[in-house]
């Protein structure tokens, strides 16, 4: 067996001493100060003064003491919660919402964000998952029963700013203005913790799993034949009748035990389930039924591409509630094995309420004698060719749809005859 070196006994010895100190700190707190919620004491014992009394002016002086002393603290919130603290899970937290996840879960004003990389708050719609934990074991207690709420944000707070509607203080009723439950699932006869089918058995406290679910009957396989109640997944539906759900709101998740014990956490989250806007109107100044020559070379494709407000009345209307995220226009000779792009391609610039112009479309592009962008053969014209041509048009936001990636989106098209006309 290796030998410690010198730095390796050092270190150890450093940390003996620590945790020394630690344990005289706590057996010399007093018992008024303990009588405090944990946290409250590690704030207190944190301070730089109480700092400078523990450690004394000699480590003051070394430019590693900060480090010292955090890991004193640690150490002191360590013994502090075995001294104190009877074995107890409170596992009460949403984590994500239609699978996007919540930047800082613990936070109640954290944003949902799809990509950490971007920032980007991701509004959801449709039908979603809320995920997380509702967990309340140990101390004589358990979980009695769990239910999800939602309350609209507040849109006139005072100043200096807004804030999100926060959940209330553990241990107390849940106040007036939340809306539901979007689900309510109580542990009482047939509903157990548990559920068993022959060998087989499994929890139905959900602990980093989805919380939007519902009581499920199962016939178990195994004789002698026996029945069974377990949580099946049952998404909230933020799009039913009678009226979709839009705008800024906070979720609640609120956990009761069997001793009376009530505790919360919420999260901020943007439901949009406008629709998208997605309409081509026609090329200016092109009667119906016109065939439309290339020699007008570029000609307006008029339309509409845009994405209404998530909630026209939260103003400024800026991201995420300006959730637009782009258009594009593609064209399609008749019998052509696909659709080409029509330059530029992507635009991010919404078009509308009202028609304007989609993209100026330069028809000579379709040459088959000059053929600028090197397109297929089959999408091309020969001079004094004629042939029907369809243009399609695509939009979408950036919403995450009932537990997916997939935005809203729309796509729209209409039929036009080209004429190569070209001398």
């Amino acid at each position: 067996m290796c030998e410690k070196r010198p730095a390796e006994k050092e270190a150890a010895e450093k940390e003996r001493v620590l945790l020394e100190s630690a344990i005289s700190i706590v057996t010399r707190i007093p018992p008024e100060a303990l009588a405090a919620e944990p946290e409250e004491v590690i704030q207190r014992l944190s301070s730089a003064e109480f700092a400078r009394l523990v450690l004394g002016p000699e480590i003051m002086k070394r430019p590693d003491w900060p480090m010292l002393w955090c890991r004193l603290i640690c150490w002191i919130k360590y013994i502090i919660c075995v001294f104190r603290c009877p074995p107890f899970l409170r596992d009460v937290l949403i984590r994500s919402v239609g699978r996007v996840k919540s930047l800082s879960p613990l936070d109640p004003t954290s944003k949902l964000v799809a990509d950490p990389a971007i920032g980007e708050e991701t509004p959801v719609g449709g039908s979603i998952s809320i995920s997380g934990s509702a967990n309340i074991s140990g101390a004589g207690r358990k979980i009695k029963k769990y239910s999800l709420w939602y309350a609209p944000y507040d849109v006139t707070p005072p100043p200096p700013g807004g804030k999100w509607v926060d959940a209330p203080p553990d241990h107390t009723p849940l106040p007036a203005g939340w809306k539901g439950p979007i689900i309510s699932i109580e542990y009482v006869p047939p509903y157990g913790h548990t559920w068993n089918c022959g060998p087989f058995s499994g929890s139905n406290v959900v602990s980093n799993g989805d919380l939007t679910r519902m009581w499920e009957k199962i016939t178990c396989p195994f004789p002698p034949p026996t029945e069974y109640w377990w949580l099946n997944g049952a998404p909230w539906n933020t799009n039913a009748p009678p009226a979709p759900l839009n705008g800024r709101f906070t979720l609640l998740l609120m956990v009761e035990d069997d001793l009376g014990g009530i505790y919360y956490d919420s999260q901020r989250v943007w439901i949009d389930n406008q629709q998208i806007v997605s309409s081509i109107k026609g090329i200016k100044n092109l009667k119906p039924c016109e065939d439309l020559k290339m020699s007008k070379k570029k000609v307006p494709i008029l339309g509409e591409a845009y994405d209404p407000p998530i909630d026209a009345t939260i103003t400024p209307i800026v991201s995420p509630n300006d959730n637009f995220n782009y258009y594009q226009l593609w064209f399609r000779k008749q019998g052509a094995a696909a659709y080409s792009d029509i330059p530029p391609g992507i635009i991010k610039t919404p078009v509308g309420p009202g028609v304007g112009v989609l993209v100026d479309w330069d028809l000579t592009m379709l040459d088959a004698v000059t053929n600028p962008l090197g397109l297929p053969a089959d999408q091309l014209l020969k001079r004094g060719e004629a042939c029907p041509y369809t243009i399609l048009l695509y939009v979408c936001d950036k919403t995450h749809l009932s537990d997916t990636a997939t935005p809203h989106y729309k796509y729209d098209s209409w039929p036009v005859k080209i004429v190569n006309d070209l001398g």
